[in-house]
């Protein structure tokens, strides 16, 4: 089913998974205050086993989710949010064990895509933000191929196609530091 923003928002808010476009890709989003929806997407992500990412609509959505930002989170978010940059900081207790896979840390971004950051502003709290693919296939860019990869999944379809190319690149700040996790559209 096709959803506008408003539907959405709907959706989102009422617990469930949604197909959300990206920079590179489409995403399955969920509230993470959402129980309902984390354990949607569990179903649907079942082979996953690493902590998922979450997408904020500004910076300032990270308080109660993070222990602290360090200064050089500030100065990268500064430099290149919105944007695929995600973020790796301690996680407070607040965050559900779905989201961390049982570890001390969560990733976050704001997306390079002003009307996702509209929709997750109309939001208000941090969305996942794991690759919309099945096991081993890449992940899926069009509606159309979202919505034949999980046709039980509302998507919201403000775009046909994501742009595509490489994922966030995705770095942990915890110490104060840099150190790439996973390297991508960002070089750093």
């Amino acid at each position: 089913m096709r959803l506008n923003g408003t539907e959405t928002v709907a959706a989102l808010d009422r617990g469930r998974v949604v197909g959300l476009p990206t920079e590179s890709s489409f995403a399955l989003a969920a509230r993470v205050d959402r129980p309902s929806a984390l354990a949607e997407l569990a179903h649907l992500k079942a082979e996953r086993a690493k902590p998922i990412g979450l997408m904020i609509a500004h910076p300032r959505q990270l308080p109660g989710w993070v222990e602290e930002v360090p200064a050089i989170g500030f100065d990268l978010a500064r430099a290149y949010w919105p944007g695929p940059l995600t973020l790796v900081m301690t996680a407070t207790a607040n965050v559900p064990e779905q989201i961390t896979a049982g570890g001390p840390t969560v990733g976050f971004r704001v997306p390079g895509l002003d009307a996702l950051v509209a929709l997750l502003t109309d939001v208000g709290v941090p969305v996942t933000a794991t690759s919309a693919n099945r096991p081993g296939e890449s992940p899926v860019t069009s509606v159309i191929a979202f919505e034949e990869t999980f046709p039980d999944v509302p998507v919201w379809a403000e775009f046909a196609e994501s742009p595509g190319g490489p994922p966030s690149t995705v770095v942990d700040i915890r110490d104060g530091g840099l150190r790439i996790l996973r390297p991508g559209a960002i070089e750093l």
